[in-house]
């Protein structure tokens, strides 16, 4: 029988990246192993990425930023690699809601 895949270590890590106060590149290694697991064949960073933090073919784009207050420069950002490169991806995720329950609003 095939070992079934767990992904505890690496949300584990994503929820610690959500809550750091740390900038976007002291934290970028907790949010990759995540995307390097759910995709072990297709994620590419940085150079590979044409410059993204992380990007899959055809399915998400990762534009990591230090706050929420910088979620439109990353929105952006995006768009600056699908017209520039044609880096495609479907998802924009933010922090807000995180950032609402830590700030116990």
């Amino acid at each position: 029988m095939a070992k079934e895949k767990t992904y505890v270590d690496e949300l584990k890590k994503l929820k610690e990246y959500l809550y750091s106060e740390s900038n976007e590149d002291a934290k970028r290694p907790l949010i990759f192993p995540l995307f390097k697991k759910l995709y072990p064949d297709r994620f590419k960073t940085e150079s590979d990425a044409n410059g993204a933090d992380g990007y899959v073919e055809g399915q998400i784009l990762i534009e990591c930023k230090t706050s929420y207050s910088q979620w439109v420069e990353g929105f952006f950002q995006a768009l600056h690699y699908n017209k520039r490169h044609g880096l495609v991806y479907s998802t924009v995720m933010c922090k807000q809601e995180l950032q609402m329950q830590k700030n116990g609003k």
